[in-house]
């Protein structure tokens, strides 16, 4: 009865096979042996639910091998996913530099799952063959058939290929034994490494971390695809490093049909490939070059062009080569450049060349590329960076058929190695599939290393777009500019002028090839060098498009101006240029609505700090230009002498406001000074006689009221004087001259916060004056008298020149300055006859300077002049006391003058004479 029951059971079977064309399944075949583990299904077999448990295992086997050969596997290998404390890279710390997103190295797992260290040799299942010749990996998937599926998951797997070009690696045409790769899935979980050194492989023209190749160019006689999807799930990790072959190396790459003559119509087609990647997780992508100088690096490269023939069709419509980033991602690949900062070696962090190839970074996290991402022939880059923990370190280009020089600009033509076979853009990439789209957010960075184009470009809330070739200006071409607050940090040469540029300097530049919006702001590099004489413009902001309506954007300099040399330079339109013509560099350029710096007439804060110094020396020169009152009071007063001497102390205080038009702003000069004088005093005749010599200091500190920071000048003085008075008829002369050393700078703080400053300069001023006067007395009592007192002086001063190079690197030379000053004008007071009175009086003087040029010359090329020869009134108030033994007095005055090109808000003498 058991065996009736079971030939029913073997016969409803076989009824059933029959019906549904089904065969029985059986289990696959899972090869332990010492160079390889291979999990193989056939024709009617599956390997369900295999687990290959490696975390407990301290030997790593020596390769993987998965096959579908028209069966299924579903398997999961798992590894031991503790980290080490050994830093991952090659041999050498240095050169390798594998970094984390946090700026830490990289570091080992403790446990590798696989270390490809011998070769895989022959392999064989059932009806399955590996030859022996096929190329190998640390994972190898080799179906050789596209009838098969397989669903593999990686947790916690580690795979370093030392014997292998490849860590991960599929091909349709493996072998020669059969063709094809299966539809297949590979998850990875938890922390996942591919290692590809490739230190024991003697041919090693190029070495990749996954690499699979889909140029099969057989027909098939029924529609036949191949799908590949790798995913990385969220919260885990990849980790790919690969040391350059001799020719490339590879990340990650994929690539379609390349030349292969393709059939889409027919009864027999060509296979349709359809390869996905979906990263959820972290990836860290680093290829290092090392000595492999002439190399082309890739980090995902996705791409290949099929035979481009009058007998080929396109891309089939349904295939499609697209890799998806949502999580952080970090990618440091790095282009070799020549001399003048241009790329001679490929260093693509991303590259996407053809139809249907598609990268997008779309996640929220941390983005991190290091190398130049480049889309051609039809293929798409959706780049979003959105924090400031974000940035792009690289050359972004779409069309570029050569890997250097600059397609946008005719005096830098592409050369170098070939980026693909052949443009199939044509000639405007705009009119093209090509797309390169970029968003830039919340503070992250594009760090441009070169030229640039692209299409859209959205750009806001503090995102930075910094242009830094070193060695040369850049464009950056966008064919749309959206958002609102981006920054453009452009350095140039404004005074470069050449034939080509038409009387207009070289900078970086940002060209609008169709519509703009929102307000931007631009950081131009302050040059203290620049050879400026004010009247240069310079280009930043170019719009192609003719159709005003779409040119919504507007720029200005995000502190206003720049320092350029000696003068400072905004950015505004054409029409708004206030003292240049700006005109294009032919008749066939249309400027109206591009941006560019132009002068302001204000001198640069070096320069308006080596003026205002100019100006406290000869401020401190007229403060010290004394009337013989100031120094040594009411010398009427002591007629009865016969031979004393006297000895006394004075103290200055004031303050000076000035400026120097447009060119130079409003600053103030706050000084004081202490001067102490000794003299011999001596009757000759009807004379009174006073000789003598003086030890003085002053110090001026200046506030730019543009600029942040500080003026200083000290000077100390050493004076010889003659003073002269008739006792008769109250006529006096005196004379004097003195020597002041000057040492002083500045440091100010320029608009782009940068700290302008000087070295300590040292100069000599001399000063000879002559100065006479009269008391008249107009009305006396047995108490007082009134006096009045007319007095006229002459002072020559010369100071001396004096040369220095600011911090900034703006070189300054200032001349001689020589000053010939006539004072005259009156006193009027009381004096009172009883010692014990105060004596007050008013002042009102007439000053002229009938010399007083003063010349500065910037970088040997700019000569600015300002004439001090105006004349100016000076009116005040004093007070003397003298004591009843007549041998001390203490004298006071305070003053203030009209504007002329500054004006003396204030000054106080007050000083104090004993004679004995």
């Amino acid at each position: 009865m058991k065996y009736k029951k079971s030939s029913f059971l073997f016969v409803i079977l076989l009824l059933v096979q029959a019906t549904t064309g089904e065969s029985a399944t059986a289990d696959g075949q899972v090869l332990e042996k010492q160079r390889f583990t291979a999990v193989v299904a056939t024709k009617n077999q599956e390997n369900k639910g295999k687990v290959l448990d490696y975390s407990a295992k301290d030997e790593p086997i020596n390769a993987l091998v998965v096959a579908a050969y028209e069966g299924k596997n579903e398997v999961t290998v798992k590894g031991n996913g503790t980290i080490s404390d050994t830093i991952a890279n090659q041999t050498d710390v240095a050169a390798s530099k594998w970094k984390n997103f946090d700026g830490t190295e990289v570091k080992a797992p403790a446990h590798w799952t696989i270390v490809k260290d011998k070769p895989i040799g022959y392999v064989s299942a059932n009806r399955y063959r590996l030859q022996s010749a096929a190329e190998n990996a640390g994972f190898l998937l080799a179906d050789n058939s596209y009838k098969g599926h397989n669903d593999i998951t990686l947790e916690n797997v580690s795979i370093k290929t030392i014997n292998s070009r490849h860590s991960i690696f599929g091909n349709q045409t493996l072998t020669t034994d059969g063709k094809g790769m299966s539809d297949t899935t590979i998850t990875f979980k938890g922390t996942n490494y591919l290692f590809t050194d490739g230190s024991k492989v003697t041919n090693k023209p190029e070495m990749n971390g996954i690499e699979f190749l889909k140029n099969d160019n057989t027909l098939m006689n029924a529609p036949t695809k191949s799908h590949t999807h790798i995913k990385l799930e969220k919260d885990s990790t990849l980790n790919i490093y690969t040391v350059s072959g001799t020719s490339k190396a590879r990340g990650i790459g994929t690539t379609h049909y390349r030349n292969v003559n393709i059939k889409n119509t027919g009864t027999r087609t060509t296979v349709i490939n359809q390869t996905e990647m979906d990263f959820y997780g972290a990836v860290n992508i680093k290829v290092d070059r090392g000595n492999m100088m002439n190399a082309e690096n890739y980090g995902v490269y996705t791409g290949g062009l099929p035979e481009r023939a009058a007998s080929s069709d396109e891309e089939p419509e349904e295939s499609y080569d697209r890799v998806t980033f949502y999580g952080d991602v970090k990618i440091d690949v790095q282009p070799v450049l020549d001399e003048n900062g241009k790329q001679k070696s490929i260093g693509d962090a991303i590259n996407i060349d053809s139809k249907n190839s598609k990268v997008e970074i779309k996640g929220d996290g941390k983005v991190q590329i290091d190398g130049d991402i480049h889309a051609l022939n039809g293929g798409e880059m959706e780049l979003n960076l959105k924090n400031k923990d974000s940035y792009f370190h690289g050359e972004a280009h779409i069309g570029k058929q050569k890997y250097s020089g600059d397609p946008d600009n005719p005096n830098n033509p592409p050369h170098g190695q070939p980026l693909f076979l052949e443009n199939r853009d044509g000639p405007d990439p705009d009119k093209a599939n090509t797309k390169f789209n970029f968003t830039m957010t919340n503070g992250a960075r594009w760090d441009a290393t070169n030229t640039s184009k692209i299409n859209n470009f959205n750009i806001s809330n503090g995102a930075t777009v910094n242009f830094v070739n070193p060695k040369r200006n850049i464009n950056i071409s966008v064919e749309n500019l959206k958002g609102d607050g981006g920054t453009f940090n452009m350095h140039g040469k404004i005074a470069d002028f050449t034939s080509e540029n038409k009387g207009q300097g070289i900078a970086d530049k940002l060209i609008v090839r169709k519509s703009s919006e929102g307000d931007h702001k631009i950081i131009y590099k302050d040059d203290g060098t620049a050879p400026t004489k004010g009247n240069e413009y310079i280009k930043l902001v170019e719009y192609v498009t003719k159709n005003k309506d779409d040119i919504k954007g507007h720029f200005k300099l995000i502190n206003g101006t720049t320092d350029q040399g000696a003068y400072e330079f905004t950015l505004t339109r054409p029409n708004d240029s206030k003292l240049v013509k700006i005109e294009g560099k032919d008749e066939n350029e249309v400027v109206r609505d591009d941006f560019y710096l132009n002068p302001t007439g204000r001198l640069s804060t070096g320069a308006q700090g080596a003026v205002i110094l100019g100006d406290i020396i000869y401020q401190s020169n007229l403060t010290l230009t004394e009337s013989l009152h100031q120094r040594l009071g009411e010398v009427h007063f002591n007629k009865d002498l016969i031979k004393q001497k006297d000895i006394w102390v004075k103290y200055i205080n004031g303050e000076y406001s000035g400026a120097r038009g447009i060119k130079v702003g409003q600053y103030t000069n706050r000084y004081q000074g202490l001067k102490i004088g000794h003299d011999w005093v001596k009757e000759r005749g009807n004379w009174i006689n006073y000789n003598g010599l003086s030890f003085g200091y002053i110090s001026s500190a200046a506030k730019s009221q543009t600029y942040p920071g500080k003026i200083k000048l000290n000077g100390t003085e050493l004076g010889l004087y003659s003073s002269w008075l008739n006792k008769e008829n109250d006529w006096y002369f005196d004379f004097f001259t003195k020597a002041i050393s000057y040492g002083g700078g500045y440091d100010l703080l320029s608009p782009s916060k940068k700290s302008v400053k000087s070295p300590t300069i040292r100069t000599f001023t001399y000063i000879l004056s002559a100065e006479t006067g009269k008391r008249i007395n107009l009305s006396a009592t047995a108490k007082r008298v009134i006096y009045l007192q007319p007095e006229a002086q002459l002072a020559y001063h010369a100071t001396g020149g004096y040369a220095f190079k600011a911090s900034n690197g703006l070189d300054i030379k200032t001349e001689k300055v020589t000053s010939l000053i006539g004072r005259i004008g009156f006193r009027a007071g009381l004096d009172y006859f009883n010692e014990k009175n105060l004596h007050p009086y008013v002042k009102l003087m007439y000053e002229r300077e009938f010399l007083g040029e003063m010349q500065h010359t910037f970088n040997q090329v700019a000569v600015e002049r300002f004439s001090n020869r105006r004349n100016w009134w000076v009116y005040g108030f004093g007070l003397s006391y003298m004591n009843k033994a007549k041998n001390t007095q203490l004298y006071f005055e305070a003053q203030r003058s009209s504007t002329h090109n500054f004006k003396q808000n204030w000054q106080a003498h007050l000083g104090v004479r004993h004679l004995f």
